[in-house]
């Protein structure tokens, strides 16, 4: 074999070595969600999925929609078909995560120092004493570069916020390739420095899902800043500032245009409470205090992401402070992690409107965990031999953490998806009675929610956002289709709750537990039913 040959060959095994390592990770962190699961929108496409994949292009997601119109006119529904596109989804989330390493590990270095004696020269068994011991050296500096490497870039999707991926089945394809372009644009932006096609991905990107798109900036400042060595030049600072307002071009831009398309079209695109730039501070401040403390609820309250950071800046502080890092690069260290911060949520906020203000979306906080492992790694770069270890053993745990809480939230997803459908099976067989006692046929249902409507089951311990919330209080009626096997009843069954009902049966009341006597009216050949 040439020697091309036998380096292309050393390569593709290194390549594929990487994507089963990635995989296998990625496996034993959301490996549980194989089986099926639901969210609110995944059981009103399981039941109505014309009216959910038409919602999309009012979201600015473009490219989702085509991609889905094609296969539900190919007969093909997404949440039925659950397990294909979750593999697909595992698949281009590992592809990404491969191209992010190798992004990360061209400027991933660590210094080396030469062994020189008084007159500068060695003899010649001080030089094969050096070369094993550096070959010791190199081998234990590799272990530990290569764990730092694997396990804090797993940390971009092996997270709870990343869990809420799994909540939406019907979105896997879209959102899979929504991450798979915006690591190939990273990496093309970063590295190859192809504007015009890394552009054009990221537009492609935005069309199929926008939040990954808020990530992007934060990878290629912090490939610049390691390639400079802790240096920001001003070709640094230009590409900063024109690839995060692309971005926020990009993510705002395309969800403006789709809600200007439901405006023109009458239609209500779903919708984000306005508030003032005020309560914008002092709720992205609440918000930071929620992720060092537990990742948003979704990690046990033992302060991680927080311990995260002050290990870091302890190390960089140690080191500055016994002059192995220069006071300019410490500072431009600890600045870039305010401003990665800063960026995760300034472009999360950009998925949605500009003139509106959303509560946290975990999946749209991907960005969060991507800047402090980021900041980790930049750190590593002047750790020095004992802060790599520190840093690479606390990652280890970090992810450990991180793998047992994706694995909770998984068991808790399932118990909420039972609770849904226990109890629409029990609705479902007081119409059964209802039909069986009276001789009349159920043809219309309506529904409402009471006065405090929870948005969890007392037994899911795990839920935030949109991750793990109780489907029945959202889409009741897709609840009852699901849980009579979709044989039962068609679109056409849903109607309005009528205001005298309401008012006479259910204003005003708030219940705990299920209580179908109080909460399911009969009348004629309507349902009219309040969850509780």
């Amino acid at each position: 074999m040439t020697m091309k040959g036998r380096i292309w060959l050393k390569k593709y095994k290194r390549q594929v070595s990487r994507w089963i390592i990635n995989f296998c990770l990625l496996m034993t962190a959301f490996g549980g969600f194989l089986r099926d699961g639901f969210g609110a929108d995944a059981a009103a496409q399981h039941v109505m999925a014309r009216i959910n994949i038409n919602r999309w292009p009012y979201n600015g997601r473009f490219l989702a929609y085509w991609m889905n119109d094609l296969l539900d006119r190919a007969g093909v529904n997404a949440v039925f078909h659950y397990r294909v596109f979750y593999l697909i989804f595992m698949v281009n989330c590992t592809l990404s995560l491969c191209i992010l390493q190798e992004m990360l590990e061209r400027v991933f270095w660590f210094e080396r120092k030469e062994r020189v004696g008084a007159s500068g020269a060695l003899s010649v068994r001080e030089i094969q004493q050096g070369k094993v011991q550096e070959e010791s050296e190199w081998s234990r500096k590799w272990v530990i570069r290569q764990l730092l490497l694997y396990v804090l870039s797993g940390l971009f999707y092996i997270n709870g916020l990343f869990t809420e991926n799994f909540m939406f089945p019907e979105c896997f394809l879209s959102f899979s390739l929504a991450y798979l372009l915006c690591s190939l644009a990273a990496y093309l932006l970063a590295v190859r420095e192809r504007n015009i096609v890394g552009f054009f991905l990221l537009l492609a990107a935005s069309m199929l899902y926008q939040a990954p798109v808020a990530a992007v900036p934060i990878f290629i400042i912090a490939y610049r800043i390691m390639q400079e060595r802790g240096e920001i030049t001003k070709k640094t600072l230009r590409l900063s500032i024109i690839w995060v307002i692309a971005a926020l071009f990009l993510a705002g831009g395309t969800t403006t245009v789709g809600g200007m398309m439901a405006a023109a079209k009458g239609e209500l695109v779903k919708g984000v409470n306005p508030t003032g730039f005020g309560q914008v501070i002092a709720s992205t401040g609440r918000n930071l205090l929620s992720f060092g403390v537990s990742g948003f609820h979704l990690m046990p309250p033992l302060c991680f992401p927080l311990l995260a950071w002050l290990l870091t800046i302890a190390i960089l502080f140690d080191r500055w402070r016994k002059g192995k890092v220069k006071g300019k690069v410490f500072v431009l260290l600890l600045l870039s992690e305010a401003a990665f911060v800063l960026l995760a949520f300034t472009l999360s906020i950009a998925v949605y409107r500009p003139n509106r203000y959303a509560e946290v979306t975990p999946r749209l906080m991907y960005g969060m965990y991507a800047a402090q492992t980021l900041f980790m790694l930049m750190t590593a770069m002047f750790a020095g031999e004992r802060g790599r270890r520190y840093l690479a053993y606390f990652s280890l745990l970090y992810l450990c953490i991180q793998i047992v809480a994706c694995n909770t939230i998984m068991m808790n997803h399932y118990i909420s998806n039972e609770e849904d459908l226990q109890v629409a099976r029990e609705a479902y067989a007081q119409i059964q009675y209802y039909e069986q006692t009276t001789g009349k046929e159920i043809k219309h249902i309506a529904w409402c929610t009471d006065t405090n409507c929870e948005n969890k089951y007392p037994n899911v311990y795990y839920q935030y956002g949109q991750i793990n919330e109780r489907v029945l209080s959202q889409t009741a009626y897709c609840m009852l289709v699901m849980a009579t096997d979709n044989q039962r009843f068609t679109d056409e069954a849903l109607v309005p709750m009528k205001a005298e009902i309401y008012d006479q049966y259910f204003k005003g009341k708030n219940w705990d537990v299920f209580l179908p006597q109080e909460q399911m009216i009969f009348q004629g050949d309507t349902l009219y039913w309040c969850i509780y």
